[in-house]
């Protein structure tokens, strides 16, 4: 099995897609067929969404990651990296520094490094300092419950709160050290398919 799969153009880990994958299947009790060609239609219908904040963000904080220990990386280096523009880039980088997720060094060979080990910030906070939510649908989250007038007599909020549970468990359970071991594996291989 790939270490990733690509869902709208986002890499997704095959951890996180696994565990997805058991989770629909236990939710719905074996009832439906589900496999990676088909999982884009069922996240669809949970209306799971990443907007480009929580892309891009992600894939910044795994370059530096990857970097983590050899010095800063310019704010232009990560945006060539992610082929943003530098302005939207720098929308990111506030969101991450208020978070206390990256740090700038100021100089000549000054940049941005993460502000933690890579193995002790997670993915569930990066997503949380840039999407602001991580929710599926609204009537999971705390602060949303209250505004759906039928989340008392739902009869497929209980299916809601168990994906809810096992995504915010991936998200928590995965760091950011995680996806750039993963990524690492990734450019390796495919380094090694191009060259054979």
């Amino acid at each position: 099995m790939p270490l990733f799969f690509c869902c709208g153009g986002i890499q997704i880990p095959s951890k996180i897609i696994n565990i997805l994958f058991d989770t629909l299947r236990k939710l719905c009790y074996s009832c439906i067929e589900i496999n990676p060609t088909n999982l884009v239609g069922y996240l669809r219908v949970v209306d799971v969404k990443l907007s480009t904040r929580g892309r891009y963000g992600i894939k910044a904080m795994v370059d530096l990651a990857v970097e983590y220990g050899s010095g800063p990386v310019s704010a232009t280096t990560l945006s060539n990296l992610q082929g943003v523009s530098l302005a939207y880039l720098e929308q990111l980088i506030a969101s991450l520094k208020k978070a206390r997720l990256i740090e700038s060094v100021r100089g000549v060979q000054g940049g941005y490094t993460l502000a933690r080990r890579p193995e002790e910030i997670t993915v569930n906070e990066v997503l949380k300092a840039l999407e602001g939510s991580t929710t599926v649908v609204d009537c999971v989250s705390r602060q949303q419950t209250l505004s759906c007038e039928h989340a008392c007599t739902c009869s497929a909020r209980p299916l809601w709160l168990k994906l809810q549970s096992r995504i915010d468990a991936v998200l928590d359970e995965t760091t950011i050290k995680d996806m750039a071991d993963d990524y690492i594996l990734q450019m390796r291989r495919t380094t090694h398919e191009s060259l054979s």
